[in-house]
């Protein structure tokens, strides 16, 4: 009898590892996520100021007279 109480501590050990390495797993998800995401938005905001200045010196041109306007 003492084997089967051994067995079953034993299993509910093994259980409860299994579940913690999960909850461990996931967080370990969500934590790359959040930073894929912070990563991804620092890249979009650089990309916006790249476009924002390429914006602004075609405006810059156009108004000097270098590149004529788009009919």
């Amino acid at each position: 009898m003492d084997w089967l109480i051994g067995m079953i501590i034993g299993a509910g050990a093994i259980a409860f590892a299994w579940w913690q390495g999960r909850r461990n797993g996931r967080a370990e998800v969500r934590q790359q996520q959040v930073e894929a995401a912070v990563n991804a938005e620092a890249k979009r905001d650089e990309m916006d100021a790249e476009i924002a200045e390429d914006i602004d010196l075609a405006d810059r041109a156009k108004r000097a007279g270098l590149v004529r306007r788009e009919d």
